[in-house]
């Protein structure tokens, strides 16, 4: 079987890059927005450290506060417009009953959409891949604990956890598909 990927990145730069290297695959589908609470136009704080694409990844749509304390080679200073979808919107346009994996990468803002989208989630995703931190990087961010609490109340347990001082990545199982395999 072939298993449908879809990436979404928001800036432009990153999104090009993304596009390019899996262009390769028939199974890959790329997308140009963020994910976020709301649909429409919003402004990315765009992080950048060197040439290229460097430092992109630390992009958010919320405001970047601790971040520069804990990463000073990145900077803040451009802000790029772009278009943002809540998750069931772009699910149901694009024909998504079910995601096995949702690898939730999104700056500060993960748990914030989970819980906006909280039915989506209990209901249609089995695994989620979520950036967490124990550091406020982003203006508003939850911290690891709260993810930790809200989670196991939306269903979902925590299957491996891997977060440093700062900030890292935990892999969380929603109790509802622990059977599948």
């Amino acid at each position: 079987t072939t298993h449908r990927i879809i990436a979404i990145e928001p800036i432009v730069e990153q999104y090009n890059v993304t596009r390019e290297k899996t262009s390769k695959f028939n199974n890959v589908e790329t997308y140009n927005f963020a994910l976020s609470t709301k649909s429409g136009p919003v402004e990315m704080y765009v992080g950048k450290s060197g040439k290229g694409i460097q430092g992109m990844g630390s992009s958010s749509l919320l405001k970047p506060t601790r971040h520069k304390q804990q990463f000073p080679e990145i900077s803040f200073d451009v802000k790029q417009k772009i278009n943002a979808l809540k998750i069931e919107e772009f699910c149901s346009t694009n024909d998504v009953q079910f995601v096995d994996l949702l690898w939730l990468d999104i700056q500060g803002l993960e748990l914030s959409l989970v819980e906006e989208s909280s039915d989506f989630f209990k209901e249609s995703v089995n695994l989620i891949h979520m950036e967490v931190s124990r550091v406020e990087l982003y203006d508003g961010t939850a911290l690891y604990a709260e993810v930790l609490n809200t989670m196991a109340k939306f269903g979902f347990r925590a299957l491996k956890r891997r977060v440093g001082r700062v900030s890292g990545n935990c892999l969380f199982q929603n109790q509802k598909y622990k059977a599948i395999k």
